[in-house]
């Protein structure tokens, strides 16, 4: 970049005047009160203005100092180069207010529609402070620092050091290094406890489906039992009517209360039931035999009597016959073989008493066979049935039980939503937890990339001047990663404060030009010098001259002083 005219219409003590500048470096010459700061102060406000005078901002004074008496127009125009266009900016003061200035920025003779907030950032990406402390160097700049813009470039951006201070408060918010008032420990606190409360009640459900298992086969039982009590009244009432057993046994109240731990089954009634109608059959059965059994012996006595008369008839027959009554006697043993035919007869169809005698007593057994199983049935379980009024009671209690553990339960649904929302709000917390992190560490990347990108190659092109400048300082000069420079001396490092106003200034070029080089890396700014050497011997102004010579190699200087002395051409 390089200015090749400029013309100043009324600006401090000039008034329609030309200025030329030349390619490597431009001296003006000239007395002190002659104009030096003036033309200096001019090309600086041709791109970054001047501030209202009611402002607190940076260069107001400017438009006090350089603002006519007169009532002709306030400013001017300059023509420079810049990558490879000529550009001519005008520029007129409002006597006060900046926002009453009038700006005209032309590009190879035509008008473009940049506005005065846009040249200074389309041709030096810098504000009025960078510039000042960068390419626009005076008598009073002998310190060392580098301008907040610049660092943001060099070191970190400003927008980047507010996100990292907005990343690492929010990271606290969720995640402080001390205490658990973070979002994040807060709510996993929370978890924690809606965890214990959902582990309990789930607990409690587990353990009411063990009651609601438990109720059901208490009320399976007491059903079942049902049955085998309805059972146990007809056994009980069968076993009174049959007097089949003692007393004691038939006035026993088996199934009025209790109902039976020992379990008997339907089977067993069914078994003994099956008893009780065969021993009434078997009494019918008897009953029938004692009937046959009298009959029987009726029939005896008239078989004995016709057997008696059967043997009479023989005999008389036998007589008869010994007397020679043949017919009668014929007649007699017709009749007594007729009688005999009947016996046999009679005696093969009709069972004897004996018989029937002998079939009663089978019958008796089997009867007492049928008796004794009832007997054993009765006294087995008469005193079995202890549990029933127990299990109803079990049964009471269970429900009581189950509805205070529903009524416990019912929440449980509520604090397993709470959970789940709680668990996906810890979620959310940790995911912009890592967002944050990752953001930092992005941050982190940034800074060194920009300072890999900047600081680094500062450190690098400060290198080339320091053996010029040691010429100066008589002093090993060294800079660190972070900008700041010392000086060794007697094998101790010494802030660069402690030297001279004059190796100071030398010391702030080079670092001035430093970084001027770290940060255009293509098209050089031009660099204006207002006399800021007054300070050097002429020893090591002869030094420095070497310096802004070798500077102008690539880039344009503006130098004025004030003497002969001072010219470095």
């Amino acid at each position: 970049m390089k200015i090749k005219s400029c013309y100043i219409e009324n600006y401090g003590g000039f008034n329609k005047k030309h200025f030329q500048f030349n390619s490597g470096i431009t001296v003006f010459e000239w007395e002190n009160g002659t104009g030096k700061t003036t033309l200096a102060s001019f090309v600086k406000a041709m791109f970054y203005g001047l501030a209202s005078i009611k402002s607190n901002t940076r260069g107001f004074a400017d438009r006090l100092h350089f603002c006519p008496f007169n009532d002709g127009k306030f400013g001017g125009s300059i023509i420079f180069e810049h990558n490879g266009a000529e550009y001519r900016i005008e520029r007129f003061f409002d006597k006060k207010s900046s926002a009453k200035d009038e700006v005209r920025v032309y590009k190879d003779g035509g008008l473009t529609d940049m506005q005065s907030e846009d040249i200074e950032k389309y041709f030096f990406g810098m504000d009025i402070e960078a510039f000042e402390q960068t390419v626009f160097f005076t008598a009073e700049d002998a310190d060392i620092y580098t301008p907040s813009s610049i660092e943001a470039k060099i070191n970190k951006a400003d927008e980047a050091e507010t996100a990292k201070k907005i990343l690492e408060e929010e990271k606290k918010k969720l995640l402080p290094q001390r205490g658990k008032n973070g979002l994040i420990p807060n709510q996993q606190e929370k978890i924690r406890i809606l965890q214990e409360e959902t582990d309990s009640l789930q607990s409690v459900r587990e353990h009411l489906n063990e009651l609601y298992v438990k109720k059901e086969n208490i009320k399976k039982e007491l059903a079942e039992k049902d049955i085998l009590l309805k059972k146990g009244i007809v056994f009980e009432t069968k076993l009174k009517e049959s007097r089949l057993c003692d007393e004691e046994i038939q006035e026993y109240a088996f199934f009025k209360e209790n109902i039976v731990t020992s379990n008997p089954t339907e089977e067993d009634f069914d078994r003994i039931d099956g008893y009780f109608t065969e021993i009434k059959k078997l009494e019918e059965k008897d009953k029938t035999l004692s009937e046959e059994t009298g009959k029987a012996l009726k029939r005896g006595k008239r078989k004995k009597l016709l057997l008696a008369v059967n043997a009479f008839m023989i005999i008389t027959a036998a007589v008869l016959l010994m007397v020679e009554q043949l017919l009668a006697a014929v007649i007699t043993v017709g009749a007594a073989g007729f009688l005999s035919v009947y016996l046999c007869v009679s005696a093969r169809k009709l069972k004897t008493a004996e018989n029937i005698q002998i079939e009663r007593r089978k019958l008796s057994l089997r009867y007492e066979f049928c008796r004794q199983e009832i007997i054993e049935f009765a006294e087995t379980y008469k005193n079995v049935y202890d549990d029933y009024d127990l299990k109803k009671e079990t049964l009471i209690n269970l429900d009581k039980q189950i509805f205070l553990e529903e009524s416990q339960t019912e929440s449980l649904e509520e604090k397993l939503n709470v959970l789940s929302k709680a668990r996906e709000i810890l979620t959310e917390y940790k995911e912009k937890l890592f967002e944050i992190e990752a953001a930092q560490e992005a941050l982190l990347k940034a800074e060194e990339s920009i300072k890999n990108k900047y600081s680094v190659p500062m450190q690098e092109k400060f290198s080339k001047y320091a053996a010029i400048i040691e010429e100066i300082v008589r002093e090993k000069i060294i800079i660190d990663k972070e900008g700041n420079i010392y000086f060794e001396t007697a094998g101790e490092l010494k802030n660069y404060k402690y030297l001279s106003q004059g190796q100071k200034s030398a010391l702030a070029f080079c670092f001035r030009m430093a970084l001027v080089d770290s940060l255009f890396r293509d098209e050089k700014p031009f660099v204006i010098l207002d006399d800021p050497f007054m300070s050097l011997d002429r020893e090591n102004m002869e030094k420095m001259s070497k310096i802004v010579k070798a500077v102008s190699a690539d880039r344009q200087i503006i130098y004025f002083c004030c003497h002969e002395s001072r010219n470095m051409i």
